[in-house]
């Protein structure tokens, strides 16, 4: 059997700003070491997953889904991939991990609820769910230490969750449901279409497309008119747009938004032989516990 008709694991993620890039990476370059032959299929704006999807069923025993949480949930590309999986998914194996700059505590904690029972009626058989973090891109900017802890421990993190994924039993978290998280999720949801909408173009745009180029939703258009971005009502706030611009053209005033932008390129060039604080250090406040617990191996 040659290597295109082999069996394999195919990875499946979602990233908007390349922290569940890294691990999905991470991944892969694992499981290349364990002999497994590795397909990756990162999600974004395309919305006709076809016969690739069948033809990916086919072939594929086990999938790693992996997704940042928004909206204390999956993001649409990972519900319109589901959405299209065919008949050849019943009854594959799926690991489930999301990816969190908090840390598997609430209103985290069910983020995985809603993906896994789409994933349950489509037959698939979820033998292992967890969370994994990295720095987060809004709201709470973190150290460059804490986000450096966090990087580093990608290798580790990844090997564990393999070593459970590939033990041959099911290993399940199980939430209840909680009215609150899903009130405030269903609330971030309806809104998060008209985030964008009250971005501002800098002077700095010179109209080269690159964000309309790699929106994962297909939210923005460039102007005939202007050459400018302009934005659609299908937001999910992944950030990429407003962090990943060459030109740092497009402005916002939300306090969501870090103003000195989210690079974790950067962030590695900065504490390149740099010693870092402790954890302690770096997780001060009850804010950080998930994430001081995640680094600690309390799950």
């Amino acid at each position: 059997m040659n290597q295109e008709e082999r069996s394999s694991v195919q990875v499946v993620f979602f990233s908007g700003t390349g922290g569940t890039k890294r691990i999905a990476e991470a991944f892969e370059k694992e499981l290349v070491k364990r002999n497994k032959t590795v397909e990756m299929k990162k999600l974004g704006a395309e919305r006709n997953f076809g016969a690739e999807a069948e033809s990916a069923g086919e072939r594929t025993e086990l999938y790693i889904l992996l997704y940042p949480v928004y909206a204390f949930d999956a993001p649409k590309p990972v519900y319109d991939w589901i959405e299209q999986l065919g008949k050849n998914h019943a009854g594959k194996n799926i690991a489930v991990i999301s990816v969190s700059g908090g840390g598997e505590v609430w209103p985290n904690t069910g983020c995985r609820n809603n993906c896994c029972a789409k994933l349950e009626e489509k037959g698939m058989q979820i033998i292992y769910d967890n969370m994994m973090c990295m720095p987060a891109n809004m709201l709470t900017e973190v150290s460059d230490h804490l986000a450096m802890h966090l990087i580093k421990v990608i290798p580790e993190k990844v090997n564990k969750a393999l070593d459970d994924i590939l033990s041959g039993q099911v290993k399940r978290t199980h939430f209840h449901k909680s009215s609150l998280r899903n009130y405030f999720s269903n609330m971030e949801n309806k809104n998060a279409y008209k985030f964008a909408q009250d971005f501002t173009i800098g002077d700095e745009c010179n109209g080269c497309g690159w964000c309309a180029k790699n929106c994962p939703m297909g939210n923005i258009v460039i102007s005939e008119e202007t050459s400018r971005p302009e934005f659609l009502n299908q937001c999910i706030i992944c950030m990429r747009c407003i962090y990943g611009c060459p030109l740092h053209a497009i402005k916002s005033k939300s306090s969501a938004v870090f103003k000195n932008g989210f690079d974790l390129d950067a962030i590695e060039r900065r504490m390149e032989g740099v010693e870092l604080e402790s954890i302690e250090a770096c997780c001060r406040g009850i804010m950080f516990k998930g994430v001081k617990d995640y680094l600690q191996n309390k799950y």
